[in-house]
């Protein structure tokens, strides 16, 4: 199951999901964060946005996206 929450660009969604559908197995839950991050956070930081932002626990076994902050 892939849930995206907020606005993200049709084409890169897809772009993402094809690539990943290839090389994931199915039983894999993937969590889309496009509210955008600052991902140099490393596990520390973007764990606590899987909880605030994404309402989801950082170590369910889930995968998580995030897009980086633009400078």
């Amino acid at each position: 199951m892939i849930r995206v929450r907020g606005q993200v660009e049709a084409e890169s969604l897809e772009r993402v999901l094809d690539a990943v559908e290839a090389r994931i197995p199915a039983s894999v839950r993937i969590v889309v964060c496009t509210r955008p991050q600052d991902v140099r956070r490393s596990f520390d930081g973007l764990a606590p946005a899987a909880q605030q932002v994404l309402g989801e626990h950082p170590q369910s076994g889930a995968l998580f996206v995030f897009t980086n902050e633009r400078d």
